[in-house]
Parts: C-alpha cells; sequence; structure tokens
C-alpha cells in the first residue's frame, strides 16, 4: 500500500510547487525592482534638492512603478526595466551637478551685487552725510538763485543734518539689503510640509459616495493624494476593508489594493479604485496614505486617512 501512496503524494507536491512557484518568483521579482525603485526615487530626489528641474525623470519613473508595482505586469522583461532605472539615476544625477555647479555660480554672483550695493550706498551715504557733501550739490543745483541772509538763526536744522535722521536711513538701507539676501536663500522653503489625503465619489467630487451596494455589485472611488512637503515623496496607497469594531491609525489589517506613485512637491493627483465586497452588513473602507521614510529607509504610515461606511444587502435571486 505505501508504494501506490508515495508516487501520488510526491505528484501532488509537485502540483503545489507548480502552482505557488510562479507566484514566489513574482513576488521576489517586485521585491528586487521595489528597490531598484526606492533607489531611483532617492537620486531623483536629491536632484530636486540641489535645484534640478525632475519633473520629466519622475514622470518616467512613475511609469516604471505603474507597469510593475500597480498593473504587476510580468511580460516586461526585469532587465530591461533595471536598465530604464539605471538610465534615469544617471540623468538625474547629472541633472543634480549641473544645477549645484549653477547654484553656486548664482551664490557667487549674489554675494559679489550686495557687496557692491552695499559699498555703493555705503559711500554716497558718507560723501553725502559725513562729508557733507550734499551742501555742494544743493548750490550747484541752485546757483542761479538768489542768496537771502537770515536776520535772525533759524530755530530748527535741517533734518538731514540731523543725527537720529541719518542713523535711522542707515538702518532701513541695512534691513532692506538683508531682506533681500535672506527672501533669495529662503525661496521655496516650506515651513510647514504636509500631505493631503481625500476620497471622492463617483464624479470626482466631495459626495455621491457608493454607502449602499448589493452584494457583488462593484463601486467606484477616487483618491486624492497632494504633496506639500517641499521635496518629491513615494507615496504608498493602501485601501482596507474593516468593519465597526476594526482600530484606526493605521488598521491592523492586510490591504486589499495598493497603489505606489511619486509625487514632487505642490503635485497634486487623483487615482481611481473600483472594488466589490462579497459579504452583507455594514463595512468600513479605509484609506492610508504610507510614504518612504529616508532616514529609516522603509516605507511607513504618514498618518493620513480617510473612511467610508458602507451598507452591503443581499443579492435577491428570482
Amino acid at each position: 500500500m505505501p508504494a501506490y501512496r508515495k508516487p501520488a503524494l510526491n505528484f501532488t507536491l509537485l502540483l503545489i510547487l507548480l502552482f505557488i512557484l510562479p507566484h514566489v518568483v513574482q513576488a521576489q521579482r517586485e521585491q528586487v525592482l521595489l528597490q531598484e525603485i526606492i533607489q531611483t526615487y532617492q537620486v531623483i530626489a536629491e536632484a530636486y534638492t540641489k535645484g534640478a528641474n525632475t519633473t520629466s525623470l519622475t514622470a518616467q519613473l512613475n511609469q516604471i512603478i505603474d507597469t510593475v508595482l500597480n498593473k504587476k505586469k510580468t511580460t516586461t522583461d526585469t532587465y530591461t526595466i533595471t536598465l530604464q532605472l539605471v538610465n534615469i539615476r544617471e540623468e538625474a544625477r547629472k541633472l543634480g551637478e549641473e544645477a549645484q555647479n549653477a547654484a553656486f555660480w548664482n551664490n557667487i554672483l549674489l554675494a559679489l551685487t550686495v557687496i557692491a550695493v552695499a559699498s555703493t550706498v555705503a559711500g554716497i551715504y558718507y560723501l553725502l552725510f559725513t562729508k557733507r557733501k550734499i551742501w555742494e550739490i544743493w548750490l550747484k543745483l541752485r546757483r542761479d538763485n538768489t542768496i537771502i541772509v537770515r536776520k535772525k538763526k533759524a530755530k530748527r536744522s535741517s533734518m538731514l543734518l540731523d543725527e537720529e535722521v541719518q542713523a535711522v536711513l542707515a538702518a532701513i538701507i541695512i534691513v532692506i539689503i538683508v531682506f533681500a539676501t535672506t527672501q533669495y536663500f529662503t525661496a521655496g522653503r516650506v515651513v510647514e510640509p504636509f500631505s493631503e489625503l481625500g476620497l471622492l465619489g463617483e464624479k470626482m467630487k466631495i459626495g455621491d459616495y457608493p454607502t449602499n451596494l448589493i452584494e457583488g455589485e462593484e463601486a467606484k472611488v477616487y483618491i486624492y493624494v497632494g504633496n506639500h512637503m517641499g521635496k518629491p515623496m513615494l507615496y504608498q496607497i493602501q485601501a482596507k476593508l474593516g468593519n465597526k469594531t476594526t482600530p484606526i491609525d493605521p488598521a491592523p489589517i492586510q490591504p486589499f489594493w495598493t497603489h505606489y506613485l511619486v509625487l514632487e512637491h505642490n503635485q497634486t493627483t487623483i487615482i481611481p479604485l473600483h472594488f466589490t465586497i462579497n459579504q452583507t452588513g455594514t463595512h468600513r473602507l479605509i484609506v492610508e496614505l504610507w510614504a518612504y521614510n529616508q532616514t529609516t529607509g522603509t516605507i511607513q504610515y504618514h498618518h493620513r486617512w480617510v473612511q467610508l461606511w458602507i451598507n452591503v444587502t443581499p443579492l435577491l435571486k428570482p
């Protein structure tokens, strides 16, 4: 009897391996490409920080992300995708170096301009007020006028000769120069960085949500994501189905849908989400925003979530 069971058992194990192996290989492939994508994102983010225009590179990276991670197309060659990512990284490094060099010479030019302006203003101030050259200029401009000698000494002196007025003028000039220089170096910096996450209805507006469904009916919503973090962000969106007792922020359940994308600063996007619920009752659609943390090197919960309560009724059979 055991002699007949052994071949049958081996055949069953072989079938199981043949069924599981493609999924294991696909999971490993996605993990390897995810690391390549993260590395490419980091290089793009670094180039952006240096002042490079990385919009085109971000769009190319999102195309690869959509193919590999979102749509999970297995027909695309891994070597080809890896080569594309390498090319994007090389282009990002090149743009970053060019932007860094341009920023260096711009700063040098700005410093020279500030020095020249400050020196000119200081020289004019010295000649006009310290050396009293302003009266020589005044006399040359009004040399054709008749000079009348006062019988009595004037009770007030000219405001231009008042030391307090001169000090105030000097302070105003210094403040203007410092303010202009500070504005140049702080331009583009985000004081309070934040990300946006919203849930839109079938008409891509707030409202008109599919709150009542029939068992097995397909529902459609849209997810709004906005980046105002001051740098490109690699986001992961997770959609989960829970109930009244499911904890949130984040929900400790596996997502039924994930979506990756890279958004540059001040960039927004809207993503469609289709789903069905095959169980009656009250359900809770939970959408969470996760992001790649460059410090830890992992994708972490970004403390943004939205939810939608859905009532599912049974399908009436004829």
